[in-house]
């Protein structure tokens, strides 16, 4: 099974159930979950996100996306694992008695792990007791080997710098991922795809006529984006200085530190989440349907939209809209 012609059917049973048109109506945060199932195929598009970014874990500031690399090595560590410590089932006897090529594959991923300065004994570690012989891996707590965190250590990158994210279960994944991408500056604002080779006309933002269009002007410097996030400060009733929130990472870095309250602040971010993503939303209707909403729309869509987010996909709490509506923090 060594050859690629080998997995054809496979491939092309797969990718025949794939959508051709995925790329087009699938969100960012959809085309992350295909990509991390092995179903994206995406040819000739728009790359918006260094690799390095892409594979560091979630915690270390990244996507987590994992390597095909690190996913195939640790798939066959596992059998690897499994043929050491379950010697006694026949299924091994077989595969190291009557398939010896089999088994010599299994067995070479060592050298794959060297290379990456894994020791194979952190992975496999055979300790001798009274009972006999035990094995051990040493990237879990209990011993016992698992393929995420074989995929982890394969993958690892260092930690993203001057960058506080936090994935909030509350918040849809395409939310997440769109804030995630407009702290780097990577959201298709004019100036973003000018770079890429886009042909644009108008680099100035179309929401205030002033400043070119850039992910921090059109999410927080310009003066719509300051309405409508002055007007969600007054809901929330939290006092800050406008002047001081001049891009994402502002926005979030005050999020991230308000409060005493842990509930309350998880509210607060899933707030400001939502804020960005409506101002986004609002450009979009600026720019492709001239229509431009009033700020005080917006500041009511973000009231009803994170009330819907934080009832029924967060904590279990009697949220009452009449009291929400006055200020989130009212339970």
């Amino acid at each position: 099974m060594n050859l690629k012609k080998n997995w054809a059917p496979v491939l092309d049973r797969f990718q025949s159930k794939l959508s051709k048109w995925k790329s087009k109506t699938v969100s960012f945060g959809g085309r992350l979950t295909l990509i991390k199932s092995g179903g994206s195929d995406e040819k000739k598009v728009i790359h918006w996100i260094l690799r390095d970014k892409v594979t560091t874990s979630k915690e270390s500031g990244g996507l987590g996306v994992s390597t095909i690399k690190a996913l195939n090595v640790s798939l066959i560590t596992k059998w690897w694992w499994r043929l050491r410590t379950k010697q006694d089932q026949l299924w091994a006897a077989v595969i190291t008695s009557s398939l010896p090529g089999v088994w010599n594959n299994i067995a070479g991923i060592g050298n794959d792990l060297k290379k990456k300065n894994i020791q194979v004994q952190t992975v496999l570690d055979k300790r001798i007791v009274n009972n006999g012989v035990i094995w051990r891996c040493g990237f879990t707590p209990d011993g016992s080997f698992t393929v995420n965190a074989l995929r982890s250590r394969w993958d690892y990158r260092t930690p993203l710098t001057n960058r506080n994210f936090q994935w909030i279960k509350e918040i849809l994944l395409k939310v997440s991922c769109f804030i995630w991408r407009a702290q780097w500056g990577r959201i298709p604002t004019a100036k973003e795809l000018v770079k890429r080779g886009v042909n644009m006309e108008n680099l100035t933002c179309q929401m205030c006529n002033v400043k070119e269009e850039t992910a921090d002007h059109i999410l927080v410097d310009c003066a719509y984006a300051k309405k409508v996030m002055e007007g969600v400060m007054r809901w929330c009733k939290v006092h800050t200085h406008m002047e001081d929130l001049q891009a994402v990472s502002d926005v979030l870095n005050l999020a991230n530190k308000w409060g005493m309250c842990t509930k309350k602040r998880k509210i607060f971010l899933t707030i400001c989440y939502s804020t960005l993503w409506r101002i986004w939303i609002a450009r979009n209707e600026k720019v492709f349907k001239r229509n431009r909403l009033p700020p005080e729309k917006v500041i009511e869509y973000v009231k009803s939209v994170t009330f819907l987010w934080v009832k029924s996909r967060g904590i279990k709490m009697n949220l009452i809209w009449a009291n929400w509506s006055q200020c989130p923090f009212f339970f």
